[in-house]
């Protein structure tokens, strides 16, 4: 039973150094673990992290339903012990019958202690009287005992309180309001993302207007560039058949200007026609 140690050094609480003391905040640990943990008279919660302004865990209300459900579960054990001693003689079947019938009531106090520790209404102060208010000054939840305290010690009486179901109801509508402004924020939000979204789509279709005109011009520039590189081929070649024939005219022209006799004379015309034509072919 986890709830009866104190959930800082795992000891179980006792009617000593090891009494249960409870935090404004509602969480119960050890006198000497709260000592030790009370520094420049500020303790902060082991478990909430709530910072609390002390000088020592004596100013703490003892957690007296725990200390006296501690009491009664330790007399019950005594008692189990006393009885098993005195009925050593008693058959099995009604060892097992007695047994079962101790482990229902454990259960029985460990629901109870579970359903006052997750009540928000049991007031560490005045055992047995429930939490039915809020104070609004101090953030705690606090009994009738509380604010209306005859030797008008308590500090709650002239702090501003609220019912029970008037809390809840606020803290309800609070909820309401947070969540309604979480829900126009998302639709705020989702209205920018379509709009951002709508111009991604446009621009993305330009851009792949612009990639498939941009894949025409390419394939027509490849088209032009082979062209270009035929045209350059065939220039290079009537350059060098253009060389050829300047350098046929030109011994033909050597032949002409040595010519001595009319045979000489007329096989040099026959070789100018010739190269002419050749020329004019190219």
């Amino acid at each position: 039973m986890d709830w009866l140690k104190c959930n800082i050094c795992f000891s179980i609480y006792n009617d000593s150094i090891l009494r249960p003391r409870s935090l404004s905040c509602g969480h119960t640990f050890c006198e000497r673990c709260l000592n030790s943990t009370i520094k420049s008279e500020t303790l902060t919660c082991p478990q909430c992290r709530k910072i609390h302004e002390m000088n020592s865990a004596l100013d703490l209300p003892i957690n007296f339903t725990l200390e006296g459900l501690l009491k009664s579960l330790t007399h019950s054990l005594q008692n189990e012990n006393e009885g098993a001693r005195s009925n050593e003689g008693k058959s099995d079947a009604d060892e097992k019958i007695e047994n079962l019938g101790r482990l229902k009531s454990s259960l029985e106090q460990e629901r109870r202690l579970d359903r006052l520790q997750t009540s928000a209404g049991i007031c560490y102060e005045h055992p047995g009287k429930e939490c039915l208010f809020r104070c609004s000054s101090h953030k705690c939840w606090v009994c009738e005992w509380c604010i209306d305290n005859e030797k008008g010690e308590h500090p709650h009486e002239k702090c501003r309180i609220m019912a029970f179901d008037e809390e809840i109801e606020d803290r309800r509508v609070e909820q309401k309001r947070s969540l309604d402004d979480g829900e126009i924020s998302c639709e705020v939000t989702l209205s920018v993302i379509d709009d951002k979204l709508s111009d991604l789509c446009d621009a993305r279709g330009r851009h792949i207007h612009l990639v498939y005109t941009l894949q025409l011009l390419v394939a027509q520039h490849r088209k032009e560039e082979k062209n270009l590189q035929n045209q350059i081929a065939s220039l290079e070649k009537n350059i060098v058949k253009g060389k050829d024939v300047k350098q046929r005219l030109l011994e033909v022209e050597s032949t002409v200007s040595s010519a001595a006799t009319l045979d000489e004379s007329n096989a040099a015309r026959d070789m100018v026609d010739n190269k002419n034509t050749e020329a004019r072919n190219w």
